[in-house]
């Protein structure tokens, strides 16, 4: 998270620092974890529900190929487990079926 919040500040400095400027903050002089909070509001600042909650996966998602802890959010079995509770509550009956039906090697993977 602080890498991609660090990396948004330094792909759009010139707006981002303008931004800062225009209300008298030098973000430079900033407590570390002030900057990274100045950053996060500034990317999310104009945003509606639906844009900010998906900066917010892309912001907290683990990199390509990082190892994933099990008490992950983003875990294999954490993932299939909140698909499945979302099947359950859409459709009870057909998610049942679904895990009575389907062989554990079709267990959906997270990539």
């Amino acid at each position: 998270m602080t890498a991609r919040l660090v990396g948004t500040a330094k792909a759009n400095w010139a707006v981002f620092d303008g931004w800062c400027a225009s209300r008298n903050l030098d973000p430079l002089e900033l407590p570390f974890d002030r900057f990274l909070n100045t950053v996060y509001y500034w990317a999310i600042r104009n945003g509606d529900e639906d844009s900010i909650k998906k900066f917010d996966r892309k912001l907290w998602m683990p990199e390509k190929g990082a190892e994933i802890p099990a008490e992950s959010p983003w875990s294999a079995e954490n993932e299939t487990s909140t698909f499945q509770a979302l099947k359950n509550m859409i459709s009870p009956e057909r998610a049942a079926v679904a895990r009575v039906d389907r062989p554990p090697s079709e267990t959906i993977k997270a990539e």
